[in-house]
């Protein structure tokens, strides 16, 4: 949505990899996807998405969506997915292969990012490259983080890169997320974006979640200075700088709070998600994430390296195919609301799906702008043209049009599920409709023209 932002940036991105769930929902069963997204309406910019409004905002090409709303929903992904007998790790890699084998983000949009790295492609082992590119690529896509390189250790043919990563630079807001399972698999299929080989293996060393979180099964506790799990430790306690300090992460450059946290002395599997969840010589309720990323060295040679990403991008229009539009417009079937509007003449009232909703100005604004929108359709309108419409204003020369309109957009908001008023630029505003409207009389007194729709 390309309007202004009056929340903080750091708490709005974009909406793509939302979009490429969506997708891999429908791909996968329409029901999943009407059952997961019914679940967890989100609210932004003083509006309230859900139902069928929030899944044809992820539908759109460009749109914004919440951050805290986003790592909700990262959150109870896997816990989703397994409830309804499927495979998590199975899902992401369908979800990072549908665009070009690595990334939800569209091959346009990554284009446009690779400006900062093209200088090393003469100058590294080719998938050296990346991690500049992982780092670009994150903070462009969300705003306020941090990704980055910050040790690289040479083993023979082997390197291991050191990446930390943090949901805000400041460290005031610790979000905490299913990283193994989200950006790991991202960061590990990363190279393919310019048709190299992935990495080859991933571990972790610092993870913001507490144990207890991660731990499904058996019964977890705290006991002095160790984590117990049915009666055995399985982490120790230790402080986050004393344990950075050992990886030559640079704390004070990134002014990294120290935290306690718990080392954990060994991977223990989860027989729920079928894989490890706690992994040894990782910490747990830190400040940041830190992968490593195990990788062969490679020899620099000629190589067309966007030649596929831009063969990618040219073929994103046929991703959303016949068969995906038809499953998203059965969904948003399922999911629409209808807005039952009742008229009041008598005190210039109205009702929403029988409860009293607003009357005076507000509601003859309203009434003015459903008519038309139920008569012929439209939905863009001018302040003047209100201002100017005595049934409105009743003649009054200040009838603070611009304060009850703000005050209807607000309730629309708020209790209307699929009807909104929004900017559509200076002295303009827009309806947005996402459901069927129903324009009633109250007790004969009002008889509404045209269909309802």
């Amino acid at each position: 949505m390309n309007q202004d932002r009056n929340t903080n940036p750091d708490d709005i991105s974009r909406h793509d990899f939302w979009k490429a769930a969506y997708i891999t929902f429908l791909d996968e069963s329409p029901a999943l996807a009407h059952e997961f997204f019914s679940e967890r309406p989100m609210e932004m910019r003083g509006r309230r998405y859900q139902g069928a409004a929030l899944l044809e905002h992820l539908w759109s090409a460009k749109a914004d969506i919440s951050m805290d709303w986003n790592y909700a929903g990262v959150d109870a992904l896997e816990r989703f997915l397994i409830d309804h007998g499927r495979d998590p790790l199975a899902f992401m890699r369908k979800l990072l292969f549908r665009n070009n084998r690595a990334t939800y983000m569209p091959g346009k949009t990554v284009l446009s990012w690779f400006y900062p790295v093209m200088e090393i492609f003469r100058n590294y082992d080719p998938r050296e490259m990346v991690f500049k590119l992982i780092a670009v690529f994150t903070e462009s896509y969300l705003p306020g983080h941090l990704h980055r390189r910050f040790r690289k250790d040479v083993c023979g043919d082997w390197l291991y890169s050191y990446l930390f990563y943090s949901t805000d630079k400041s460290f005031m807001t610790i979000r905490k997320f299913n990283f193994d399972l989200i950006a790991g698999e991202q960061i590990k299929a990363a190279p393919r974006i310019l048709d190299l080989p992935e990495f080859e293996e991933l571990a972790y060393r610092s993870d913001c979640r507490d144990l207890e979180e991660l731990i499904w099964t058996g019964n977890a506790h705290r006991s002095g200075d160790a984590l117990m799990l049915d009666g055995k430790a399985v982490a120790q306690r230790t402080g986050f700088h004393a344990f950075a300090s050992e990886l030559d992460l640079p704390i004070e450059k990134w002014s990294i709070p120290d935290f306690p946290v718990y080392l954990a002395d060994r991977d223990i599997r989860c027989p729920i998600r079928n894989r490890v969840v706690i992994y040894e010589g990782c910490v747990y309720g830190a400040p940041g994430y830190i992968s490593v990323v195990k990788h062969r060295a490679m020899e620099a040679s000629e190589r067309k390296f966007l030649r596929h990403l831009i063969a990618d991008a040219e073929a994103e229009e046929d991703l959303l195919g016949p068969e995906l539009k038809r499953r998203h417009l059965e969904v948003l079937e399922r999911l629409r609301e209808s807005a039952r509007f009742t008229w009041h003449e008598e005190d210039e009232s109205f009702d929403l799906q029988g409860k009293p909703f607003i009357k005076g100005i507000p509601a003859r604004i309203l009434k003015h702008v459903l008519e038309a929108y139920l008569a012929d359709g439209r939905v863009e309108f001018e302040f003047r043209e209100l201002k100017r419409c005595f049934d409105i204003t009743l003649g009054q020369k200040n009838a603070n049009f611009e304060i009850r309109l703000a005050r209807l957009a607000e309730k629309l908001s708020k209790e209307s599920g699929c009807v909104a008023i929004e900017k559509a630029g200076r002295g303009r505003f827009r309806l947005q409709v996402t459901g069927r409207i129903e324009l009633r009389p109250g007790h004969g007194s009002y008889a509404a023209p045209g269909n309802f729709r």
